[in-house]
């Protein structure tokens, strides 16, 4: 059998510094999310301009992790080449 050990401690660097970006994260208060406008089953707005699809709960389910409500994202359009 063999130990899962090496792999484990190899990932510890990257374990503390997504501790500076959730920091980052919390410091400006929203989860920030790219989106276009031409995958609708990720996301679209419904008829009240809000953001709908399953990147955008993703999204909001990590706003809820992070803040306790699931508002705290926000929304910015990107092109393929920005992503």
């Amino acid at each position: 059998m063999r130990s899962i050990l090496p792999r484990a401690v190899a990932l510890l660097p990257a374990a503390s510094s997504a501790g500076t970006t959730l920091d980052a994260i919390r410091s400006r208060g929203a989860v920030v999310c790219g989106i276009a406008n031409n995958h609708p089953a990720m996301f679209i707005p419904d008829s009240q301009g809000r953001w709908t699809g399953f990147h955008v709960e993703i999204c909001r389910a990590f706003a809820v992790s992070l803040f306790n409500d699931s508002d705290k994202v926000r929304f910015v359009p990107v092109t393929s080449q920005q992503r």
